[in-house]
């Protein structure tokens, strides 16, 4: 087992019970844990390898507990820069079923490059694109990301409610119950790891109101009991939403959650903007988390979620990217930032303060996976950390509060990364991945992408004759 030494940091976050930041700091990792934090602790050598962070400040990794990574492929498309959520889910949906294996593999190591530069240390992804006679589609982006070394929970999602039955999704995009099923069994066997540090933890996350049957909701929840596994799904994201579960369901979208058995501790939420105060209240009570994702509630105009009154009435919240086709960004500490901000749009300057929301960002997204060994830099927990250099443009003239430097500053990458004991980012380069080389692949897919959608007759262009000259 290698033994580590960090020395020397300026100043280590650690989120620990008392929230402590020590000033000159020492971190001793033996393995894939943290045996020590505190002053003074190069004396416990010897060690196999020392890391002089002199000028760095040091964070717990941060928690990524949404995304839809294989999005990427499909940013800035021109059709749905100003669309809502279901027209533009309508118009991308074309464009997805035609996914390829290799097209996930290359989008999620681009996305997941682009997390770890961002200082994402455990990413939760919520994958639901299966077209029909396709294989290996969620094999390829967990391949991927066990290539760059990130904490992994795969969120295997599913639709089974298309058009043809009052649903959004196309019926190519739809798969049966027992289809379903039968892989999640599948997949649990082969993936799934509960132990303590384990690097890839399976989610079942049938994916929304308005493309998954109540049938499928059921049965997923009765799987997920019986093997120990959380389960996910998006909800209260839309008024459209809220009106498609007045008018299908008789009832508003937490009342459906209630309805088909979700109201569990195990469950978190993607959005959960339209609760109103007795949801909030009756959402806590339950146990139920959720993952706030400022920058693509507001591109899509869903609306600022009530994070501040979730938070006080106990709501397990945690922070997401979101797809890179409506965030068209993949930089967790952004979002970070842009929770702060949003949030004091709705309730003023004094909602949040920035250490709250690096909480919501670390211990948050811990909570709501419902993890113990992660989220905080302490006494055996995983050896997730990031490392910040203070010297740099962004922060010229922040130093008097070096913790809320890092939100309210503008965002920075990370200039290392270690996760479960290993560096994976280093002088901002990613260790294991070739990324000039990706991106050429990357680029290769999405042009091969949309020439498949455009011969089918996908949307790309909008009506614009500024956009289409560039074409």
């Amino acid at each position: 087992m290698a033994r580590l030494l960090v020395k020397n940091a300026d100043y280590i976050v650690t989120m620990n019970k008392n929230r402590e930041v020590v000033r000159s700091g020492d971190i001793i990792v033996e393995g894939e844990r943290i045996a020590q934090v505190g002053r003074g602790l190069s004396q416990e050598g010897p060690f196999d390898k020392i890391i002089d962070a002199s000028g760095k400040i040091i964070l717990p990794g941060l928690i990524n507990t949404h995304h839809h990574l294989y999005q990427n492929l499909t940013r800035n498309l021109p059709s749905v820069q100003s669309s809502g959520l279901f027209h533009w889910l309508t118009t991308l949906y074309d464009i997805w079923e035609n996914l390829e294996p290799e097209d996930v593999y290359v989008s999620a190591l681009i996305g997941i490059a682009e997390l770890v530069l961002s200082g994402c240390t455990t990413v939760s992804d919520h994958y639901y694109i299966f077209p029909r006679g396709k294989k290996g589609l969620l094999e390829a982006e967990i391949r991927a990301v066990q290539e760059i070394g990130v904490r992994f929970h795969p969120a295997r999602g599913s639709m089974s409610l298309g058009r043809e039955e009052g649903g959004l999704p196309p019926q190519s995009l739809i798969e049966r119950e027992e289809e379903v099923v039968e892989d999640y069994l599948r997949l649990i066997q082969e993936f799934h790891d509960g132990d303590k540090y384990s690097m890839i933890r399976l989610i079942l996350a049938p994916t929304s109101p308005f493309s998954t049957t109540v049938k499928m909701m059921r049965e997923t929840m009765a799987i997920a009991e019986k093997y120990g596994l959380a389960c996910h799904t998006h909800l209260a994201e839309t008024l459209d939403e809220e009106k498609f579960c007045l008018e299908k369901f008789g009832r508003r979208p937490y009342e459906y959650l209630e309805e088909v058995g979700w109201n569990r501790p195990n469950v978190w939420l993607a959005h959960a903007i339209h609760l109103n105060q007795d949801e909030i209240k009756r959402m806590a009570k339950d146990g139920v988390g959720m993952t706030y994702c400022p920058s693509s509630n507001m591109r899509l105009g869903s609306g600022i979620a009530p994070v501040v009154e979730m938070l006080e009435a106990g709501v397990k919240v945690s922070l997401g990217v979101d797809g890179s086709s409506s965030n068209d960004s993949s930089h967790l500490l952004a979002e970070v930032r842009m929770a702060l901000l949003s949030q004091r749009i709705r309730y003023g300057a004094e909602a949040l303060a920035p250490t709250q929301v690096l909480e919501i960002g670390t211990l948050g997204g811990a909570k709501v996976l419902g993890r113990d060994d992660i989220g905080s830099l302490e006494a055996d927990k995983a050896a997730d950390m990031i490392f910040l250099d203070t010297n740099r443009l962004e922060y010229a003239g922040a130093h008097l509060d070096p913790v809320s430097m890092l939100v309210l500053c503008h965002p920075a990458n990370a200039d290392m990364s270690m996760i479960n004991g290993e560096v994976v980012l280093e002088d901002g380069v990613l260790k294991n991945i070739d990324l000039e080389s990706i991106l050429e692949k990357h680029r290769r897919c999405s042009t091969n992408l949309i020439q498949r959608a455009e011969k089918k007759g996908g949307k790309i262009y909008a009506n614009s004759s500024w956009i289409r000259a560039f074409d």
